[in-house]
């Protein structure tokens, strides 16, 4: 039975963004309910008095989450009174697009709704040829492409909840996919990266903005630039003959920020190729020293991303961050939600450095934070997996109180935080214990080598390997059922763990 609530101070889209996360609270809006004054003030508090409920929420993505707190304590019968100080302002999560795993209406949708319970502002489609250009009909062909009309249907449902969807795009590397057709073989450099310098790249790049600005109501857009690695040695080498790449990237990095505010654009990038360019290829160098040179050709007005999803020593954190903010006064940091090394996440590892990384954050003032959740090699994890690092972020940030998570996470998603973090066991062999490590992916390479060849046969013990994935199975199997809304998330798993059990 739906328990009732009668809330005031709703606009309409708030009213049907609460009818959207009904069903996941097991609520229905009623005159008959219990009357609940929602108010937008400088503070997050929730209470009841035993017959009247109250929600204080600042930011407007912020309403969903004082729902679910409120309906999460008025279970219990009892008065309360809860407040929250979120250590960032902004907090989102960017969902890869690109890796032959473009998410489709519904589950884009039904991604909103977890995350609005939890609390976020904004997610970022990692879109490389992933939509359509109208001038440039080979760009994402046969790459499962977003429409117009798709981004504007998913904006639309985003902004029922507040929460903003950023435009994540690709202006300099990780092109590789559009170079398959000849139609782009004038704007290619080598490898994956655009062809800098050349007006036909800028007309392309140009292309890029109009569609997004026409696409999305955000003026905030991610324009990529990492891991430009061999830029300006291939046609380039050509074309304009040898060029310190240093230079190449500030130009075209600032011939890319003046397309993007053409269209009105706040751009972010990736801040690694400044690192790169100046330490031999290195972004976590210990040896890095940006000169003045550099740092004066640097935008003001763009965004830097420090992505971290590694780094297990506080010590990193604290002097990347400090080296950052040098560079730039605009900051964010991008953690992981590891789903990128085969077909399991790595829940227990985003786990330990997401703690180190927050305590970091939290010390230097960082006041956005962006979990990116990439699919490399083909997207074989599940999305959903990862909800429980969508989930710890979202506490990390509102609260610090990881003695919440299970009941949070119940609330927001229906099921079971601890049933959710063993979704990887079949990475957590006998030798590579929780929280394991992070370039570890036993379940991948024993599944896909030959078993005659047996090329990674000396990698493991068999007696103990197939007790593991035996056990693991079996629990899983358990999960399943504990789980039924995500059954087939633990099907997947446990029926990879049966495979490699033989």
């Amino acid at each position: 039975m739906n328990m009732l609530l009668n809330p005031t101070g709703l606009s309409e889209d708030q009213k049907q963004a609460v009818n959207e996360i009904s069903g996941i609270l097991g609520i229905s809006l009623s005159e008959d309910g219990i009357p609940v004054d929602i108010i937008k003030k400088e503070c997050l508090e929730y209470g009841f008095d035993g017959e009247k409920g109250y929600i204080y929420y600042r930011h407007d993505h912020q309403f969903i989450r004082g729902i679910g707190i409120f309906c999460e304590y008025l279970k219990s019968g009892q008065r309360f009174c809860v407040s929250e100080t979120p250590s960032y302002e902004k907090l989102g999560v960017m969902v890869d697009c690109s890796r032959n795993a473009v998410i489709n209406m519904d589950a884009f949708k039904k991604l909103v709704r977890h995350l609005a319970l939890m609390g976020y502002s904004s997610i970022q489609l990692y879109t490389e040829d992933t939509y359509e250009i109208k001038e440039y009909p080979y760009f994402g062909y046969k790459r499962g492409r977003y429409t117009t009309e798709e981004f504007h249907e998913m904006d639309d449902y985003a902004h029922l909840f507040s929460m903003e969807l950023i435009p994540c795009i690709q202006t300099l590397a990780h092109s590789g996919r559009i170079f398959q057709w000849r139609a782009f073989s004038e704007v290619h450099d080598c490898y994956d990266i655009l062809l800098a310098d050349d007006e036909r790249t800028y007309k392309l790049i140009d292309s890029m903005f109009s569609t997004m600005s026409k696409n999305l109501k955000s003026r905030r857009i991610n324009i990529g630039m990492d891991e430009a690695n061999m830029l300006g040695r291939g046609r380039y080498l050509d074309k304009f003959g040898y060029k310190d790449s240093k230079e190449i990237m500030l130009r075209h990095l600032n011939r890319v920020m003046e397309i993007a505010r053409s269209y009105g654009y706040k751009p972010m990038m990736w801040s690694d190729m400044f690192f790169r360019l100046v330490s031999g290829g290195e972004y976590y160098s210990d040896e890095v020293h940006i000169s003045e040179d550099i740092l004066n050709k640097i935008p003001k007005d763009v965004t830097l991303v420090y992505w971290d999803y590694y780094s297990q020593d506080k010590k990193t954190y604290d002097r990347m961050l400090n080296i950052h903010k040098k560079m730039s006064p605009n900051l964010m940091f991008a953690g992981g939600a590891w789903k990128w090394t085969g077909f399991s996440p790595n829940q227990y590892f985003s786990e330990k450095v997401a703690k180190i990384a927050h305590e970091s954050c939290v010390e230097h003032g960082i006041k956005e934070i962006l979990i990116t959740a990439w699919g490399d090699n083909g997207a074989e994890c599940a999305l959903f997996s990862i909800l429980p690092v969508l989930q710890l972020w979202a506490e990390l940030c509102y609260t610090n109180d990881e003695s919440r998570l299970e009941r949070r996470f119940l609330t927001c998603t229906g099921g079971s935080y601890n049933d959710f973090m063993r979704l990887g066991d079949a990475t957590l062999t006998p030798d590579n214990p929780a929280p394991g490590r992070c370039g570890v992916n036993a379940s991948k390479y024993l599944l896909y080598q030959d078993v005659l060849g047996g090329l990674f046969d000396a990698h493991i013990c068999l007696n103990s390997f197939s007790e593991h994935y035996k056990n693991s199975r079996e629990f899983l199997n358990e999960c399943g059922k504990r789980n039924p809304g995500w059954e087939y998330l633990f099907k997947v798993q446990s029926t990879l763990c049966y495979v490699l059990e033989l």
